[in-house]
């Protein structure tokens, strides 16, 4: 979409109005995440140049007054501000810079969800909390149960981040979390293969720390599953010999899955 087109926004208006009228909630996500080239299609041979945190917090605004005009609250993917604020336009770069005037002109009626599917040290998410806090309203944690990468889950992945992940929502007093099962690549894993992920992110949502055994029970009196069934298809997202390409905030890695080591790493232009 072109942003500052009047047609763009009556269309966004057609599309919130349609979107919010089945549902009760006043809550609604607008996205605008991975705009990766944002002012630098149509929109710079019809303006010219603009720095994009502008551009960015211009539509936002326009978007989250047409959320106002339905009295919904909206809430955003956060990555494109610390994309623009990255020399690498890396989402997770610790060293990125968003100058306080342009979160001074970021709307403060609307949520900044923080999503992060990657990540299995708490210190990092502990970090990246307090970079969404600047913001000047309470973030949103969005993880991941990991069902884009085979047929199956990875739940080797998924325990991994969760754990770190959501310790360190509780730790940082973040009230809501999301978990996010993509259907990247065609959508090969059934979103039923995610119930486990699903029941660990519940019993976090209750317990100050998850005790595995008694997560299993819950899984069986919630689902008729087994536990250990469900996280042993794992096994085809890890199969011994083969090696997956990760994407890491230092660039695509090669890991040998056998033996966790780095074989070779492509650094992000």
């Amino acid at each position: 979409m072109l942003v500052g087109s009047e047609k763009t926004y009556t269309f966004i208006r057609h599309l919130i109005e349609a979107a919010a009228a089945p549902f009760r909630s006043k809550n609604i996500h607008i996205g605008m995440d991975e705009a990766h080239q944002l002012g630098l299609g149509r929109y710079l041979e019809q303006n010219g140049y603009r720095k994009r945190f502008d551009i960015m917090n211009e539509h936002l605004k326009h978007v989250v007054d047409i959320c106002g005009e339905f009295g919904l609250s909206p809430m955003i993917w956060s990555d494109m501000y610390f994309r623009l604020g990255s020399i690498t336009g890396n989402y997770y770069d610790l060293n990125g810079h968003i100058s306080p005037d342009v979160i001074a002109d970021m709307p403060k009626n609307v949520q900044y969800v923080y999503w992060d599917y990657y990540h299995d040290n708490e210190a990092f998410y502990r970090t990246f909390i307090e970079k969404h806090r600047a913001f000047g309203s309470d973030p949103i944690f969005a993880g991941g149960i990991w069902t884009w990468g085979s047929v199956a889950p990875n739940y080797g992945k998924m325990m991994a981040t969760t754990l770190a992940a959501l310790n360190a929502c509780k730790s940082e007093g973040v009230r809501d979390v999301f978990a996010t099962m993509w259907g990247d690549n065609g959508a090969e894993t059934s979103v039923f293969t995610g119930l486990a992920g699903m029941q660990l992110f519940a019993e976090h949502g209750y317990s100050e720390k998850v005790d595995e055994a008694k997560l299993a029970e819950r899984f069986a009196f919630c689902t008729g599953g087994n536990w250990d069934d469900f996280i042993a298809l794992n096994a085809f997202d890890e199969t011994p010999g083969i090696w997956l390409a990760e994407n890491t905030p230092f660039g695509w890695e090669v890991i040998d899955i056998r033996y966790g080591g780095v074989l070779s790493r492509l650094e992000t232009a």
